[in-house]
């Protein structure tokens, strides 16, 4: 089937396209790539290595009594 998109005159236009089609092809490439990926950590781990939780999670390990009652 012939490609029925229309000329664009200005070459600039052209190379805009170009890239875009090409910044398409590497997004695609990096999701098939990403997807792939997968990672083995427990969620205990996860919390720590997360900056903003580490301080309430200090909190809740020192605080063994309401940690049980929730």
């Amino acid at each position: 089937m012939p490609n029925l998109k229309p000329s664009i005159p200005y070459p600039s236009r052209r190379d805009d396209e170009r890239r875009r089609e090409q910044a398409n092809e590497q997004i695609e490439k990096f999701y098939e790539i990403f997807k792939d990926m997968s990672f083995e950590i427990s969620f205990m781990d996860a919390l720590i290595l997360m900056p903003k939780f580490a301080s309430t999670l200090k909190a809740l390990i020192g605080n063994k009594e309401k940690l049980s009652e929730m």
